[in-house]
């Protein structure tokens, strides 16, 4: 079985998936993980861990983002993972419409904060449907 995480920042990775990863590894499924990590956070895992650098940007920017959807599109395109495991608004969106364009029969979104809940106007209107999105994905 083949498990792709897919976070905005690898602290969050490190923090909150660490445990979850060596559980998932010990019982022989093959684990990737997608964030926006520099050369020395990539080192924070085991080499059985595949790492992929994605750019994720935290706030909205359109081009930032549909090149992040890009490239998450082929990494999962070429895992062909059975389980897609997004967390985080922005990795979150970008990750489920990933999967759920490549069509990965296993697609979990784990909500880490509303980034929705700290704006007003237009704006928390735009993350609250991007939160739709991401959940309907």
């Amino acid at each position: 079985m083949k498990l792709l995480y897919v976070v905005t920042h690898p602290i969050t990775a490190e923090k909150k998936l660490t445990d979850q990863m060596e559980f998932m590894r010990e019982r022989g499924t093959q684990v990737s993980i997608v964030s926006c990590f520099d050369e020395d956070q990539k080192k924070m895992f085991s080499d059985e861990v595949q790492v992929f650098a994605v750019p994720f940007s935290r706030e909205i920017s359109l081009w930032r983002d549909i090149v992040s959807l890009y490239k998450t599109f082929w990494i999962v395109r070429g895992l062909q993972p059975d389980i897609v495991n997004a967390s985080t608004p922005k990795a979150g969106l970008i990750g489920m419409i990933a999967a759920w364009l490549n069509r990965v029969p296993c697609r979990i979104y784990v909500l880490r904060g509303l980034r929705h809940e700290t704006l007003r106007g237009p704006k928390m209107w735009i993350m609250k449907s991007m939160e739709s999105i991401s959940a309907f994905c």
